[in-house]
């Protein structure tokens, strides 16, 4: 069943690709795109739960950041592509895009994983504790006012939401984690001096 189900995953999501690169933008209206988008993230959700002895180790979560780079450096590099004439040229930034979107799905669960199974909420709020103060800083050296962030292009939207999100979930996922994790603790040693 395991194996059906990762399969069956990676052909739906090798399927919206492929739709998404052969179709012109005109002829996609938008509940096309959330549709694919919803279907992306099922996918990369449920790839991520079947693979869970991968993606519940550092080294899986180390491999969707470098996807999910990857596909960050490619958008913001070949930005100019979404004006290109050539349909097949112009959607290798909606590839990029999916890509991106997987990864940031996959890499929630795996993280949300490695707090279950591994204990990393030290990590993870040590992360978020250093990593909130460092986007501020660097947010507020390039934007200086609230009005410029909310005119912030697209592209800039991009690269700022995805560390944004990961640190809220270290912060509120670790936190529950350590607690979880501080209670089972106390239960255990509670059981050994009785």
């Amino acid at each position: 069943m395991r194996r059906i189900l990762l399969y069956s995953a990676i052909v739906v999501f090798a399927l919206v690709l492929l739709y998404f690169w052969i179709t012109p933008p005109n002829q996609r209206d938008i509940l096309v795109v959330w549709i694919g988008l919803g279907i992306t993230a099922v996918c990369a959700i449920t790839l991520t739960l079947v693979a869970y002895d991968v993606f519940s180790a550092w080294r899986g979560l180390c491999a969707l950041v470098i996807a999910h780079v990857a596909s960050q450096v490619w958008l913001q590099w070949q930005w100019d592509l979404w004006n290109s004439p050539v349909v097949l040229i112009r959607n290798l930034n909606v590839i990029a895009g999916l890509v991106l979107a997987a990864t940031f799905f996959a890499m929630l669960v795996s993280i949300t994983l490695l707090l279950i199974v591994r204990d990393a909420s030290v990590i993870a709020l040590g992360m978020a504790w250093l990593g909130c103060p460092a986007l501020l800083m660097v947010s507020a050296l390039r934007y200086r006012t609230f009005e410029t962030l909310d005119v912030m292009p697209l592209r800039e939207q991009i690269t700022l939401i995805v560390p944004m999100c990961l640190l809220f979930l270290f912060a509120g996922a670790g936190g529950i984690a350590f607690l979880v994790h501080l209670l089972a603790l106390g239960i255990k040693e509670i059981g050994r001096c009785q």
